[in-house]
């Protein structure tokens, strides 16, 4: 029962089926001339399209097994995702007419996504819900602090506060997926299911992120411990995006956790 109480905070998932320019012309480092800054939304968006997909399938599947209010959700967040798929997918199209080979990045994470694919149900559900949360910390983090998109051209930063709001608005979605699918599980089981799939999924993001940066690093020519000394203030020093997400991702592993525990649904209003 607190579980579902809990649930009941999320804020209507408003579906926003937006297009983003396609003619944009970016420069090459778009943001204000910062490869870091700029690697680092690459490195992510290169992620998106296979990845929203995997969370599309993975929360769709278990749509009939659960209450027509969940049900409910989880058709507004396919239909959100499904929109940021195509975006990220147009946009990276953009990123490869102006001049980067996306080759290294869609191989590395097409082996990933292989591999969560071949688990079971419940295994994959447990990947995108914790996916979900860091995405969810993210978006926060976009939309709590502009410094973070303010050197983008108006479109890019349309485009993510756009993705933003709707990762936030869907945020509970696959977590109450997984509390119901699991709701015969001792809190013990999945306490520990929970915290075996944030370690893992938190890593393999982590390490695909960085070798995607270094992939788009070394297109434009940079190398060596200078850049990464660079990328590592740039995320970790103050003001660091992931320096501020970590807090969040601690609250994870609390025995009641549950992603609407924080309340920042003002954060949407930027697009009501």
């Amino acid at each position: 029962m607190e579980h579902q109480v809990k649930a009941k905070r999320s804020p209507t998932i408003t579906v926003r089926d937006r297009l983003f320019d396609r003619e944009q012309g970016l420069k090459r480092w778009y943001m204000a001339g910062d490869p870091v800054a700029t690697s680092f939304l690459n490195a992510h968006s290169a992620i998106f399209p296979a990845g929203e997909k995997l969370f599309i399938d993975s929360v769709r599947h278990f749509h009939d097994s659960v209450p027509r209010q969940l049900q409910a959700q989880i058709v507004a967040f396919v239909r959100q995702e499904a929109a940021h798929t195509r975006e990220h997918a147009a946009f990276n199209a953009q990123l490869e007419a102006g001049g980067y080979d996306p080759a290294d990045l869609n191989a590395r994470t097409s082996r990933e996504d292989s591999l969560i694919r071949r688990r079971s149900p419940i295994a994959q559900l447990g990947s995108t819900m914790a996916l979900e949360h860091c995405t969810a910390l993210l978006a926060h983090q976009f939309l709590a602090d502009p410094r973070h998109l303010e050197a983008a051209p108006a479109e890019v930063q349309a485009m993510w506060r756009w993705h933003a709001v709707e990762e936030i608005e869907h945020k509970g979605v696959a977590f109450d997926t997984f509390m119901f699918v699991s709701r015969d599980w001792s809190r013990l089981r999945r306490w520990t299911f929970r915290t075996a799939v944030m370690l893992e999924a938190t890593w393999k993001l982590l390490k695909l992120v960085a070798l995607n940066m270094n992939s788009l690093f070394a297109q434009d020519g940079l190398s060596g411990f200078g850049v990464w000394t660079r990328t590592l203030r740039y995320l970790t020093g103050p003001g660091g995006v992931l320096l501020a997400m970590m807090p969040g991702w601690l609250r994870w592993f609390a025995a009641d956790f549950h992603p609407w525990n924080e309340d920042d649904h003002q954060l949407c209003e930027a697009l009501a």
